[in-house]
C-alpha cells in the first residue's frame, strides 16, 4: 500500500478503490481494473504535486522564465511560459517571425491565464462552439489550427 489511493478486496467479492486523502471508497468490480486505477491515481498526483513545487520555485523567483511570441498575421501572440532558455532558442529556431526574452514573474502573474487564452486558435474563439463547428464559415473546424477570423472568447 503505497500512495493515497490503493485497491482492497471488499466482501470477498468485489474490489474498491480506497481513497485515503478523501476518506472515501470507490466501487470497482475487477482487481486488475482497481489496481491500474489505482496507480493511475497516485501518478497523477505525483505529476500534480511535482507541478506545484514547480509553480511555488517560479513564484519566489528562483528560475528564470522565459515568453515565446510569434508574429501571425497582424498580430503577436504569446506561444507560451518556459524556464530553459535552451527551449525558447530551439522554438525560435524552428519558426520564422518568432522571438522570445527573460520576464518578471511579479509583473506578469496576473497576465499568464490571460496570455494562455490570447492564442488564435478554434479553441478559444468566439465564433466557434464546443462542437467545432464555426459560426462565420458554417463549417466544421479543428479546434487546434489557427483561425483566420479569430475574436478572444470571454
Amino acid at each position: 500500500m503505497t500512495g493515497e489511493y490503493w485497491a482492497e478486496l471488499e466482501n470477498n467479492h468485489h474490489y474498491i478503490i480506497v481513497d485515503e486523502e478523501h476518506d472515501r471508497t470507490y466501487y470497482c468490480p475487477a482487481e486488475e481494473a482497481s489496481h491500474t486505477l489505482s496507480h493511475i491515481l497516485n501518478d497523477k498526483n505525483k505529476t500534480i504535486r511535482r507541478l506545484h513545487g514547480e509553480l511555488r520555485q517560479l513564484k519566489q523567483g528562483s528560475r528564470p522564465v522565459y515568453e515565446i511570441s510569434r508574429y501571425l498575421e497582424d498580430r503577436t501572440c504569446h506561444v507560451a511560459f518556459v524556464d530553459s532558455e535552451e527551449l525558447a532558442q530551439e522554438f525560435c529556431d524552428k519558426h520564422k517571425d518568432c522571438r522570445y526574452g527573460q520576464i518578471s514573474m511579479t509583473r506578469y502573474m496576473n497576465a499568464l491565464e490571460f496570455n494562455r487564452a490570447n492564442i488564435p486558435t478554434c479553441e478559444n474563439c468566439k465564433h466557434c462552439t464546443v462542437n467545432q463547428w464555426c459560426y462565420l464559415t458554417n463549417e466544421p473546424v479543428a479546434t487546434d489550427e489557427y483561425c483566420d477570423d479569430w475574436e478572444y472568447d470571454e
